[in-house]
């Protein structure tokens, strides 16, 4: 059968059209990354050259959940320059740690501490960069990275995790300052308690209202976080107790 040029238009035009439907049916790499799919958005979006950055930095993702660091990292790095800078140098960090470089991870977690200080993501930077210190037997400022963390961010899933860490390495007596209805009086008189070189941190208690807790510190045992107390109470006339 002789193809006119007009039939090649028309089977031209159906198969532009065949194709969209096809990627109208496809499930996008988002619904694929929150199911965990990550294999089959690989298959779908792996050559797919037409990503924006959020849907790269995905794509980033699905390889590193599949064990193809080398091509999440090419991904990451190359979104260095623009958008998706914030969440792909968050990314090489984690995937830096992952495989050992802590110097390098170490580094990159800096950098962005640096030049995101604003970011929701600075709790996980942080807890990062603490986890690379442990790793490296930097245990001074692993600390203090882990109370500035639970100090600044004291709500977040990370702070829990650096509580946890204090208490093992630290001890679990801390000495408790009072109870607060008002967050941003229990905040007050945290920031009053570190601008003058106490470990302070505000804990919230859920228990049908939502109350606070200022407390101070972490000590070995009960003697030594009195000892502490009555310093704490001396210098700033706060009545205190000692709790776990």
């Amino acid at each position: 059968m002789k193809l006119t040029p007009q039939k090649v238009l028309i089977g031209t035009a159906l198969f532009i059209l065949l194709l969209k439907s096809v990627s109208w049916c496809a499930e996008s790499i988002e619904d694929l990354v929150l199911k965990g799919s990550y294999r089959e958005a690989i298959q779908n979006y792996g050559a797919d050259k037409t990503l924006n950055p959020t849907e790269n930095y995905l794509l980033g993702l699905c390889y590193r959940e599949t064990g193809e660091t080398r091509k999440a990292e090419n991904i990451w790095q190359a979104l260095l320059s623009g958008p998706e800078k914030e969440r792909s140098l968050l990314a090489l960090a984690h995937l830096k740690s992952k495989d050992g470089a802590l110097t390098e991870s170490e580094k990159i977690f800096r950098q962005f501490s640096r030049e995101f200080p604003n970011s929701q993501y600075q709790p996980a930077a942080l807890f990062g960069l603490a986890e690379v210190l442990s790793r490296k037997n930097k245990t001074p400022e692993k600390l203090a990275i882990l109370n500035r963390l639970r100090r600044r961010y004291p709500f977040s899933s990370e702070a829990e995790k650096a509580t946890q860490l204090l208490n093992r390495e630290l001890g679990t007596y801390t000495i408790q300052i009072g109870f607060f209805v008002d967050l941003n009086r229990a905040e007050s008189v945290t920031e009053d308690l570190s601008s003058k070189g106490y470990e302070a941190y505000v804990s919230r208690i859920l228990n049908g209202s939502v109350s606070y807790r200022v407390r101070v510190g972490n000590f070995k045992d009960k003697r030594k976080a009195e000892s502490a107390g009555q310093i704490l109470k001396k210098d700033t006339e706060l009545n205190y107790f000692i709790t776990k």
